[in-house]
């Protein structure tokens, strides 16, 4: 997860970014889905930064989140990633709950 923002260089803007820490940045297996047990297929991502603050440091700036997802039997890989623009559009303060709908639980 990064916090990419804006910066003057010579001859125009430039892109300065700042690594975020998730609590767990290390490989993690998710099984295929299946309605007997969907926690198996779902991962949350969290950090101890305070997200809204060190976001709203940095001027002109956007939120990415970047996964690596590879296939254990091919190994073939594809990289995901979700920019979000808006802190409201990408913070929401809670945890998952249990079940297909995905609701967040304050």
């Amino acid at each position: 997860m990064q916090i990419i923002g804006n910066r003057v260089v010579e001859g125009g803007k430039g892109r300065k970014i700042y690594d975020v820490k998730l609590l767990k940045n290390d490989r993690c297996i998710l099984k295929p889905y299946c309605k007997n047990n969907p926690l198996d297929c779902s991962f949350e991502f969290s950090t101890d930064a305070n997200l809204e603050v060190e976001w709203s440091n940095t001027q002109e700036s956007t939120l990415l989140l970047r996964v690596i997802a590879q296939d254990s039997f091919t190994s073939f890989s594809k990289v995901y990633e979700q920019e979000y623009f808006s802190i409201k559009e990408a913070i929401i303060n809670g945890r998952f709950a249990i079940g297909k709908k995905m609701i967040i639980h304050r």
